[in-house]
Order: structure tokens, then sequence, then C-alpha cells
């Protein structure tokens, strides 16, 4: 199993920004040209249940359901995604805190085919960097400090 996580400070209030990272609607608007969402049919739109597809223009790989597995706004909310042999798995956490809301996220891999056992290492690699970029992001878009 591969954690990585990251904690950082946004300067909005902790219901403001659990309301702007925990909806993908929104959040496929910001990041138009990387990913597409789309709200699978008779899931609710919010709240444990909420299931999405997620396709990324970046690469050629199919559409990875998201579905919603724990929400307690403004709080905590967790997803599962199904990617086909590595079942993984994101926590937001939100703290208040001085200056604004401390987000906790995680993200969790366990990998089950031995193409991705071996891939491992590439893959906690690749995440590590997309972390770093994620962080630059979400401190330009809400003046967060890691």
């Amino acid at each position: 199993m591969f954690k990585e996580s990251v904690t950082l400070t946004i300067q909005r209030p902790r219901d403001l920004a659990f309301e702007a990272l925990t909806d993908f609607e929104k959040l496929a608007e910001v990041v138009k040209s990387k990913v597409t969402v789309e709200r699978v049919p008779d899931s609710p739109k919010k709240g444990v249940g909420a299931a999405y597809r997620i396709q990324t223009t970046m690469a050629a790989v199919e559409p990875i359901r998201c579905e919603t597995t724990e929400w307690e706004p403004p709080r905590l909310a967790a997803f599962r995604l199904d990617i086909k042999d590595l079942p993984t798995t994101v926590s937001l956490q939100f703290e208040e805190c001085v200056g604004g809301t401390r987000l906790t996220a995680e993200v969790c891999m366990e990998p089950k085919s031995v193409m991705y056992k071996m891939m491992l290492p590439m893959l906690s690699q690749k995440l590590k960097e997309e972390k770093a970029r994620a962080v630059k992001e979400l401190e330009d878009r809400f003046d967060a400090t890691a």
C-alpha cells in the first residue's frame, strides 16, 4: 500500500473551503482543459453515494468512477476511486485554524496486480510530483500555505 498526504492552510472559512474542494462539477470548470467530470445518473449530487465519472485529457486512460464514501460537512469528505487493479481512496479533512482552514488531504493506493505492484515506485514518484503541482495550484487559488 502507498500513502501520501499533504497539509496546508487555506485562507478561507472552513465551510467555503469545504464547498470549493468537494464540488467536482465546479472544480472541473477550473481545470476544464485537463479534466472532464460527469455525474453518474441517478446518484445524488452531494453526500454519501454521490458518484462521478472523471476523465483526464492528459492520458489515454479509461474514465475513473469516483464515489463519495464519507460526508460530514464542513469537516470531512472521503472518496473511492475505482481504478482497475489499483483501488484508491482520497480523504479531505478540514479544521478551523488561525488564518482560515487547515486542509489535510490523504491519498491511499493499494495495487492488486503484479504490474501495479512493480510500478508502485514510479507511481509514488509521479504522485509526489503531482502533489507539488496541486499544492501550488491551491496556494495560487486560495492564498493557501503549505
